[in-house]
């Protein structure tokens, strides 16, 4: 049977001139499997197609409270404990949210928004908001940096945390030299690793802030070159920026996505005192309306580490949530004038939750799950999963958090269901990449689009993880497979795997310190089904 995105693979062929990206030398790459359209825009289709979904990833760094933003308004969901549990920094009703922010219409009255968040009260009775309960993972990592590295990784604990590649780079692992566009673009985050591949490469364009991004539109420059004085060192570190600044791929396309007309934003963006969230959210609308063509923004709310006066300090949580709903509502208002609403869907993360119980300075310290919330008019609106069990008997023991459990939802299963149901990836490749299969959560999205097929017969990529490199591969149907490792000529210097094998994905792990091996440029390759399909490795 012809693959259904077999014309549309012509298309962009004669487009870039490229040859077939699907999949002949590794994991899946976002041009093929996610249907990259240039001129999804100008259609101006508020239909949903698996041509023109896009999706940006909001991070809400520090470890965002949950519990505060989707407040327990009633006894049936723990209201009273939580007072308990919080007696200076509980949020109380008629003063922190009244009934304009119930998150009501599905089922009982049981949630509620801070009156900060009220922005977002439209979106959620249009059914354009969802709310995913308790949202984590097992043997949770507290540290900032790790946890968010375990997030951008797909990883799960803190001994993983070598694992160098991003669960969306790992898409982006082709070449792609003659694209057109970014495949990603990400703003105001100093942690990479989401969209880097296997090997040193980074499948997007980064901006550490909206300036960086405005330098680049205005003069054509990634990094400033003026300022620099005659002494060596100066002129040295001018020559290095220049050389850069030549290289940066992208800059015309930005340039003439990010035009005047769309410079005029639609809606009236907050001026929010506490971050550059709304400039953020302002690039991304005003490059998806002009048509860039790229798939995947990530962009970051800084704040949310709220030990000490979560409530009245300096940053606060409720400042944040309050630029997180305005920008957020203005956002999707800007997109609605270019009919772009339903394609495009937005979800929060953050590194880990806080603890149920206050400490004593009036904060939450470092805890486990937290709720992810949705934004588009492509989903189902509503709650999903299991809320935090404030009767856990380990609360009443002393403990300050629930663990990760039974009636959590892993953060996985979220990546999955949007790679599979809005992104329209195909099951193998999602379990190839995120390591293995999770469920899918049901219900999420409006039209669950169909992933795409797989024109091969097997998917292939690696990971390192200090001196193991985990070799994973994947095929279609059972049949005999041959791994091999080569040297820089590709002769054979190593056979791995050498037998028959069902449909799944696999995984080999090869420990560098059972090898005599030099560092290098070497090859591994996988043959099956009378295909071959190579690809290089790095030592």
């Amino acid at each position: 049977m012809q693959p259904k995105n077999s014309i549309y693979i012509k298309k962009r062929q004669q487009q870039w001139n490229r040859r077939d990206f699907l999949f002949t030398t590794g994991l899946a790459s976002l041009g093929s499997i996610l249907n990259l359209n240039p001129l999804y825009a100008a259609n101006n289709s508020s239909s949903l197609t698996d041509e023109n979904r896009i999706l940006v990833l909001l991070e809400l760094y520090g470890g965002n409270d949950g519990l505060n933003m989707i407040i327990p308004h009633s006894n049936a969901v723990g209201k009273n404990l939580y007072r308990s549990y919080r007696p200076n920094i509980a949020l109380y009703f008629g003063t922190d949210y009244t009934e304009n922010t119930f998150l009501s219409g599905y089922g009982n009255t049981n949630y509620a928004l801070p009156n900060q968040m009220q922005a977002l009260m439209p979106m959620w009775n249009n059914d354009q908001m969802k709310v995913i309960h308790n949202v984590g993972y097992s043997e949770s990592n507290q540290e900032h940096l790790q946890a968010a590295s375990i997030g951008a990784t797909a990883e799960n604990n803190f001994a993983m945390t070598n694992y160098a590649s991003g669960w969306l780079g790992r898409f982006l692992e082709n070449d792609f030299n003659d694209l057109e566009y970014p495949l990603g673009v990400q703003i105001g985050s100093t942690n990479r690793l989401q969209m880097r591949g296997v090997g040193t490469s980074t499948f997007g364009i980064h901006f550490t802030n909206p300036a960086a991004f405005y330098r680049l539109i205005n003069s054509g420059e990634y990094f400033n070159t003026a300022g620099f004085t005659n002494c060596p060192k100066d002129q040295e570190r001018m020559f290095v920026r220049q050389r850069t600044n030549e290289t940066i791929r992208f800059a015309n396309q930005i340039q003439t996505a990010f035009n005047p007309a769309n410079n005029s934003a639609s809606a009236n963006y907050p001026s929010t005192a506490t971050s550059d969230l709304q400039e953020q959210f302002k690039i991304v609308a005003n490059l998806i309306k002009g048509g860039l063509g790229t798939k995947v923004y990530s962009i970051r709310l800084n704040g949310f580490d709220t030990h000490t006066d979560q409530l009245t300090g300096n940053i606060n949580q409720p400042s944040l949530l309050q630029d997180l709903a305005e920008c957020i509502q203005a956002f999707y208002a800007d997109l609605s004038t270019s009919n772009l609403g339903n394609s495009v869907l937005t979800m929060t993360h953050s590194e880990f939750g806080r603890t149920i119980k206050e400490n004593n300075t009036n904060g939450t310290d470092h805890g486990t799950t937290s709720p992810i919330l949705l934004f588009s008019g492509g989903i189902n609106g509503g709650f999903t999963g299991t809320p935090l069990d404030l009767n856990d008997t380990s609360l009443q023991q002393g403990n300050t958090t629930i663990p990760f459990n039974q009636n959590s939802i892993d953060y996985r299963q979220v990546y999955a269901t949007i790679l599979q149901d809005w992104l329209c990836v195909n099951p193998l490749i999602i379990n190839a990449v995120l390591g293995k299969h999770y469920n899918r959560i049901e219900g999420l999205f409006q039209e669950p689009c169909i992933p795409s097929e797989v024109d091969t017969e097997s998917l292939l990529g690696y990971t390192t993880k200090g001196q193991l490199i985990d070799f994973r591969y994947a095929i279609t149907s059972g049949s005999n497979v041959r791994l091999s490792l080569l040297d820089s000529s590709g002769n054979t210097i190593h056979v791995l795997v050498d037998e028959y094998k069902n449909e799944g994905v696999y995984l080999f792990t090869f420990d560098l310190a059972d090898y005599n091996l030099s560092t290098g440029l070497y090859q591994y390759r996988l043959e099956v089904e009378g295909e071959v399909y190579t690809r290089k490795l790095m030592l």
